[in-house]
């Protein structure tokens, strides 16, 4: 569920063609909808929760029906997921004035960015408002470890457990087509012996660092199970 906190909202609706046209109950879920969401436009779909709180009859139809009225003239609630995304929400709460972006000094807006990069919306974002989030994504690519506006970061190719344990045929390595049972005698090409490093770190993964105050409590656990053993053994020393 949204962390509920103060919102702001635009009475002027009231008035335009696109909100006058809903039905009462579209105009309370949306009223809800944008209440309820969190402080990037957000939430969830629970319809069974949405008709605790409103009373309507609310199920999938329903919401996409709602949704399809709503966007009739332009896209206020986009699908992202498995939530709904109210597009204009981070502007019209956050940062109203169209020229300005969230400011990364602003104690506030880091938690607007934190629930956007939670949300995945950085492009979808950017797709409908270059300015939001330049200032943000400046910082991020001046360090980087961000992406510019407009870019995506392209995505690391990784291997399954599955593709790294199995070895790639070939001649000659070992006991392969050639004469003889060793890499000398062999008439192939030899083994990429990176394919035996991601194996070995597949199988024999290399310890995390352990956090000094853990590895301390270990080993004062570890005395005291000896003093208890040898109190058992011996007694006690009085």
């Amino acid at each position: 569920m949204a962390t509920i906190g103060k919102t702001f909202s635009d009475p002027t609706k009231w008035a335009e063609p696109w909100f006058i046209s809903l039905t009462l109950p579209h105009k309370l879920l949306y009223t809800y909808l944008w209440e309820m969401c969190d402080h990037a436009g957000v939430i969830h779909i629970v319809p069974a929760l949405w008709q605790a709180h409103t009373g309507l009859q609310v199920d999938q139809e329903m919401i996409s029906e709602f949704v399809e009225t709503v966007n009739e003239d332009a896209e206020r609630i986009a699908i992202i997921g498995r939530s709904l995304w109210f597009t204009e929400y981070i502007r019209f709460n956050q940062q109203s004035d169209l020229s300005e972006p969230l400011k990364p000094n602003y104690s506030f807006h880091k938690h607007v960015f934190k629930l956007i990069r939670k949300h995945s919306l950085i492009d979808e974002i950017i797709k409908r408002d270059k300015v939001l989030l330049q200032e943000f994504l400046k910082i991020e690519d001046d360090q980087g470890n961000g992406v510019s506006v407009g870019e995506t970061m392209p995505a690391k190719p990784s291997l399954s457990l599955t593709q790294a344990l199995v070895k790639p045929t070939g001649k000659g390595a070992g006991k392969g087509t050639g004469k003889g049972t060793g890499r000398e005698q062999g008439k192939g090409t030899p083994l990429d012996t990176t394919d035996d490093l991601v194996i070995d770190r597949v199988l024999n993964p290399k310890p995390a660092l352990q956090d000094p105050l853990d590895f301390e409590r270990e080993q004062m656990r570890k005395r005291e199970a000896r003093m208890n053993q040898q109190i058992e053994d011996n007694g006690l020393p009085f």
